[in-house]
């Protein structure tokens, strides 16, 4: 069988309806052998729901019956963690994953699995916690699925195919488990795509992927997986797991009847990935399947802080005075002031939140003798995020080891309250506060940014303090070392963990005091060689260090005052003509004082004469 791209729609899931499940099985079955008989290797995308769960079952049996003819199968088993998955199913994933590795070794063939993370500065905690962004909220954008899933498992496919090349081996052929019978969105898309269960077809990233199981049904999955679950068929694993987390996560005993449900609610719910047990932190989709867990059986009581801390982020969308109203971006001298991304004081609360509830299970995990089942905050976001939290002026130096001491010496507590839903409201009229061309008008006086006076005054005591150069902004700046992305080693974050906690924790207690001042624990990090920079961010972290700086002495960082600094600003109408010619866009009827589309046709007529000059 030769790959066949071509989009065509000779199949019609109409047109196929009412093979048997022998039929079925057996034209999944020999699409897949063939692959292994071209010597193609097989990708799984695998999350342990019902319909990876069942491809990945046949793709094992055929390499297996491909072994036993003398081919040479490779399969590689790749499942993305998003570091926010449901407890249940990450540790089911490991679960499967190990099975078939053990399938593959005991059968004579080759299984590599791959657990896929999303990039450090992606991760839904960095994101959050630095004031970079807020969760995906419906009638947001949608980014969360690109940022933890899609970018993060397209990249490791792109890494996957070249590797093999680079050893004589053929381009990899993906299996994946959509089917036509899921929506008629999905059964549109995939029909676009010209989707197949006998021949590979390439995607929009032109790679080789095949449906073997694109005309089953629902119920011929489920009785697939009971097949396999009463040992009518042979199988990798019981898929007992599998079946027990549909089953509960729709508050039954009965994964059809429960899938029913899930179903029946997805219909109604718009946006998000479509996962049926997805992220415990989603805000896109009401997903309540760890909720309905935790209340269906004592089993899932630990998850119960997960559902917590979802809920106050869910219920907390609308109250303003938990948000950042300090923009960042200078437009005339100009930054908006109005709800953005969270308060640092919100940030500060939700860091404790999530470090004591990390906290409190490995407390319980330890009393079961059993390992924890999940951490929010492990060592390298820990990292991540107290230094980006410092850059970008959102706590003192080393707050979350401070946090970290007070919960794990002080006795300490940080629970997650309980609040009322704050009702949808409109976005109060934006404001303008005059900072000045850059965030670091006064630098005559202040040495700042990417460097620190106090600690090059210590040059010979530290020699390994970085060198200066000049950026092309003229701006002198540490010629740090950098690399590719933004990245934590983790033996170097717990050698900080371990020998540097009284240094960091001295310098947090007498922050104000210190010479290096706000953002000395940022500096204090780049001193040391971690995280690891992007080559192409240097300009950014001086010019983030510089805007910090200048709002600490402006008074305007940390727990500073929502209402002081609204009204320091200017309505749209007070502005100079330059800074709402800027601006316009933000302008509002009342905050304008109906100026506004006066000063809209100034900007459309010079627009126009740009364009229409010689």
């Amino acid at each position: 069988m030769e790959v066949d791209t071509r989009t065509i729609s000779l199949f019609d899931p109409i047109e196929l309806a009412g093979p048997s499940m022998d039929e079925l099985i057996a034209r999944a079955s020999a699409a897949i052998l063939s692959l292994f008989e071209q010597q193609y290797p097989v990708v799984i995308g695998f999350s342990a729901g019902k319909d990876s769960s069942t491809v990945a079952n046949i793709a094992l049996l055929q390499a297996k019956r491909a072994s036993g003819l003398g081919f040479n199968p490779l399969i590689i088993v790749m499942n993305g963690d998003t570091r926010v998955e449901n407890p249940e199913i990450r540790d089911l994933c490991q679960k499967e994953l190990s099975k078939m590795k053990s399938f593959g070794t005991k059968n004579g063939f080759r299984v590599i699995t791959e657990i896929v993370e999303p990039r450090l500065l992606s991760t839904f905690q960095c994101k959050l916690l630095s004031g970079r962004g807020l969760p995906s909220f419906p009638g947001s954008q949608s980014d969360c699925a690109q940022d933890l899933k899609v970018d993060s498992q397209r990249s490791a496919r792109k890494k996957l195919i070249k590797g093999l090349q680079t050893k004589g081996l053929r381009e990899p052929v993906t299996l994946i488990g959509t089917r036509f019978d899921e929506s008629e969105h999905r059964a549109l898309k995939m029909k676009l795509r010209g989707e197949r269960p006998d021949v590979p077809m390439r995607n929009k990233s032109n790679e080789l992927v095949l449906s073997p199981i694109a005309f089953w049904k629902t119920e011929d999955v489920f009785e697939y997986l009971g097949m396999a679950s009463s040992s009518l068929i042979e199988a990798y694993s019981t898929m007992s797991d599998v079946l027990r987390i549909y089953a509960h996560s729709g508050g039954t005993s009965c994964a059809v009847v429960s899938n029913d449900i899930l179903e029946g609610g997805n219909k109604k719910r718009k946006g998000g990935c479509g996962a049926r047990t997805g992220c415990w932190s989603c805000q896109m989709v009401d997903d309540r399947s760890l909720k309905t867990l935790v209340e269906y059986d004592a089993q899932y009581a630990y998850a119960k802080p997960l559902v917590k801390l979802s809920d106050l982020i869910r219920k907390t969308r609308f109250d303003w005075n938990r948000r950042h109203w300090i923009g960042r971006t200078i437009k005339q001298g100009y930054v908006a002031i109005e709800p953005d991304t969270y308060h640092p004081s919100f940030i500060r609360d939700l860091t404790r939140y999530m470090l004591q509830i990390d906290f409190d299970e490995r407390h319980r995990a330890s009393m079961a003798g059993e390992r924890p089942r999940f951490e929010i905050m492990p060592l390298d976001i820990k990292v991540a995020v107290d230094f980006l939290q410092n850059l970008n002026g959102l706590a003192p130096p080393f707050q979350l080891w401070a946090d970290v001491r007070d919960i794990e010496q002080r006795g300490i507590r940080y629970d997650v309250p309980d609040v009322e839903a704050f009702k949808p409201q409109p976005m109060p009229e934006p404001r303008f506060l005059h900072v000045g061309k850059e965030w670091d008008t006064e630098i005559g006086m202040h040495i700042g940014g990417l460097r620190d006076p106090y600690l090059e005054s210590l040059t010979e005591l530290s020699p390994c303090l970085p060198p200066l150069r000049e950026l092309p902004s003229g701006h002198i700046v540490w010629d740090i070392d950098t690399g590719k992305g933004f990245s934590v080693d983790l033996e170097y974050a717990a050698f900080i963990e371990d020998e540097f906690q009284s240094e960091i924790l001295d310098m947090h207690d007498r922050w104000q005091t210190h010479p290096t001042g706000l953002t000395g624990g940022f500096k204090w990090y780049i001193g040391l060689g971690t995280p690891g920079l992007d080559h192409s961010h240097v300009r950014m972290y001086d010019e983030v260090a510089r805007r910090s700086e200048w709002k600490h002495r402006h008074g305007i960082t940390i727990d500073y005052n929502i209402n002081d600094v609204y009204n320091r600003g200017v309505r749209f109408a007070e502005m100079t003509d330059e800074g709402r010619a800027a601006w316009y866009h933000k302008g509002t009827n009342g905050g304008s004082q109906m100026e506004f589309d006066d000063l809209v046709d100034d900007v459309e007529e010079d627009l126009a004469s740009i364009v229409l000059s010689p």
